[in-house]
């Protein structure tokens, strides 16, 4: 029985990840408009298409296991700065992804992609948050530094 209500469940939570908030500490500071990305679907689109983001809005991708992941802006409007996240809650990478030019009317999907830079959680890792550029500067943060929040909720996420 407890086979069959995780996928349930994790289905159920796909279906509404956009509503689903994780109010997340990280440097200090309170993101209460945090969303979530659980499942394939909601990690692809992440946050393609918004024109904006809450100063204290983001999204957090959780991975089924540690493992190098790397993303890239397709079809994001507004520029990022995204944090990777090892399985005792340190951050392993920091990037800031500059909004890239769109797609061309002439331009193919594959050359498209081609262009697009990709930014790697250089170390495994089991999850990323993303956030509003500049963000992970004003709030100082570095790499090896702790995202409390996750020291429990990963434990939970990795059984």
């Amino acid at each position: 029985m407890k086979r069959l209500l995780f996928p349930l469940l994790l289905l159920v939570l796909c279906a509404r990840a956009e509503d689903l908030k994780w109010p997340v500490e990280i440097g200090g500071m309170l993101f209460e408009n945090m969303e979530t990305a659980l499942c394939d679907e909601d990690r692809t689109r992440g946050l393609m298409f918004r024109e904006s983001l809450p100063e204290d809005g983001g999204m957090i991708f959780l991975f089924k296991k540690p493992e190098m992941h790397s993303f890239w802006m397709r079809n994001t409007r507004i520029p990022l700065d995204i944090l990777f996240i090892d399985k005792e809650g340190r951050i392993t990478a920091i990037h800031t992804m500059p909004v890239e030019k769109p797609q061309g009317s002439q331009e193919s999907d594959e050359a498209y992609c081609d262009r697009l830079p990709g930014y790697s959680s250089l170390k495994p890792a089991i999850a990323a948050i993303e956030i509003n550029a500049g963000m992970a500067a004003t709030l100082n943060l570095k790499v090896g530094d702790k995202v409390e929040i996750f020291q429990k909720e990963l434990s939970k996420h990795l059984k």
